[in-house]
């Protein structure tokens, strides 16, 4: 069996397919903001709260994982 010596770190390719960024502005009332193509009173930069959503590859090959595989099999 052989030693190993090191092991290989990380994915093949970018595990993440997507990233959703939103913000809320949970005390304003939707009768006292204006809201349309040419206005906006929502500034990002003043925002309450941020969410952030990842998704991520299906079956993404992992190089770790492969080597253990190829050591144990």
């Amino acid at each position: 069996m052989p030693i190993l010596t090191s092991l290989p770190f990380g994915s093949i390719c970018d595990p993440v397919s997507g990233l959703h960024l939103s913000c809320t502005w949970p005390i304003f009332s939707e009768e006292v903001v204006t809201e349309n193509d040419d206005c906006n009173d929502f500034d990002p930069l003043l925002s309450q709260q941020w969410a952030i959503g990842v998704t991520l590859s299906e079956d993404l090959p992992a190089l770790l994982s492969d080597a253990v595989q190829k050591y144990i099999a």
